[in-house]
């Protein structure tokens, strides 16, 4: 008799779950937020974000196959910060280059870096200009041109060559490399003073993404052993009247 009502419950029990499953009743949240809100929320997209570059080894997808494969910024931002990767103030930096004792490397393009550059650094741009006329090239410089006001770049593919051409030859030389903002690996906001406190910063759940932060994990991807990153990069160098080198200078 007991096996009996306990059976009875079970069947009561998976008809209200059922019920509950129902398209008339779908979820707590109601049918609105299953239809039009579920997927779209910022731990959804993130989620099937995650799950696409886990399905790609890290890799971002691309209509463009190897002409434009590069590592998902995730998957390079928890790398980084496994290593620990350090990023080094500007004037800090200023004193080992004057010491002689680091290679400072200029990731941005070749452009920027004639105009303005830290002194006696030396340029390996990660991006270049979109080169060649064929269908793809063209289709991405017709993607940036409807999307952003500036020309289209992809990944240098000398990169790397270059970068051990600034070193000559020696990857475990100590290397700090530099953009424009520098970005940052920090998932928080931090307070300092006397009531020091930390936050988490929803807006930087991965940090901020840049060119030297991207350049710093090719270049330890490639064997460099002793890769740094200038803290706020070329801009805060500039702001701090460190000096410079350049046509606009």
């Amino acid at each position: 008799m007991v096996v009996l009502q306990e059976l009875q419950q079970q069947d009561e029990q998976t008809v209200d779950e059922e019920r509950f499953r129902s398209s008339r009743n779908p979820t707590t949240r109601g049918w609105f937020y299953d239809n039009f809100v579920k997927d779209h929320t910022m731990e959804a997209k993130l989620s099937k974000f995650k799950s696409d570059v886990a399905a790609r080894n890290g890799f971002v997808g691309s209509l463009f196959n190897d002409a434009f494969k590069y590592t998902a910024w995730i998957e390079i931002h928890r790398k980084l910060t496994e290593r620990n990767l350090e990023s080094i103030p500007c004037k800090e930096a200023f004193e080992l280059g004057q010491s002689n004792q680091v290679v400072l490397l200029d990731v941005r393009e070749p452009d920027e870096y004639e105009k303005v550059h830290v002194e006696n650094s030396k340029s390996a741009p990660l991006f270049r200009q979109i080169q060649g006329n064929d269908l793809k090239a063209n289709m991405r410089r017709l993607g940036y041109a409807m999307m952003t006001d500036f020309a289209g770049t992809e990944r240098n593919p000398l990169f790397i060559e270059q970068a051990v051409e600034a070193v000559g030859g020696d990857k475990t030389k100590k290397v700090v490399v530099m953009c424009s903002i520098g970005g940052t690996l920090q998932t928080y906001v931090e307070r300092k003073g006397p009531k020091a406190k930390r936050f988490a910063d929803p807006e930087r759940m991965f940090g901020r993404q840049s060119r030297s932060l991207k350049a710093a994990y090719e270049l330890q991807e490639a064997g460099f052993t002793n890769v740094y990153h200038l803290k706020n990069g070329v801009n805060e160098w500039i702001h701090l009247d460190l000096p410079i080198a350049g046509t606009s200078t």
